[in-house]
């Protein structure tokens, strides 16, 4: 290791010489299979989240402009929630 910025680095050869165990063919397919299925929820989730804000922006804007009310209701709900 050597570095004249005070940090110690790693020579490629140094780097080359470390074993790095690869698990099987069948191990890397289910792993491959859990990445894929949690980046299809990720993907699901972005567009719900955009959904969600779309709506609350279009809720928000009816409510401030008075054309909705909310229920006094609406209050116990959030007491009862919270």
């Amino acid at each position: 290791m050597s570095g004249t910025t005070g940090r110690q680095r790693v020579s490629s050869n140094d780097l080359s010489a470390l074993p790095v165990p690869i698990p099987p063919r069948e191990d890397q397919s289910r792993i491959a299979e859990v990445i894929l299925a949690a980046n299809a929820v990720g993907a699901e989730v972005q567009k719900e989240t955009i959904c969600v804000m779309e709506l609350r922006t279009v809720l928000l804007g009816s409510t401030l402009s008075g054309e909705h009310s909310i229920a006094a209701s609406y209050d116990a709900f959030l007491k009862a929630v919270g």
